[in-house]
């Protein structure tokens, strides 16, 4: 259940930073959503469907890589957003991030989306 309160505070978090649109990565941001809820359908059966009789340990090991990608997606909201919050414009979230410091996300954007959509690829 802690699992599923992790993946909704991303969740909110991601809905928040797509809302603000004070990124130059909403589309990114928005399939991050998209997966992080499609692994939330899927997460009340995954472990016990993953684990079975044969493998117990292959559904907590899902469980513990879902949990580290939703910390990802948190961390990453909060790191793009404090780079939002550091143009002239701050507080308003409506400055998008600066060039520079968008090709310093984007690696990690596309990381952590890389990592999300891998997690998802083994609960199916």
């Amino acid at each position: 259940m802690a699992d599923q309160a992790i993946v909704e505070i991303s969740c909110t978090k991601l809905r928040s930073a797509i809302g603000d649109e004070a990124t130059n990565f909403t589309g990114d941001l928005q399939e991050m959503l998209d997966t992080l809820v499609a692994i939330q359908a899927v997460m009340p059966n995954a472990e016990r469907v993953l684990g079975g009789l044969e493998s117990p340990e292959r559904g907590k090991d899902w469980a513990k890589k879902v949990r580290a990608a939703a910390y990802g997606v948190s961390d990453l909201v909060d790191e793009i957003k404090l780079e939002a919050a550091r143009t002239p414009a701050a507080g308003k979230m409506t400055k998008k991030v600066d060039l520079p410091a968008e090709n310093k996300m984007s690696g990690k954007v596309k990381e952590v989306k890389e990592n999300l959509k891998g997690v998802l690829k083994e609960s199916i």
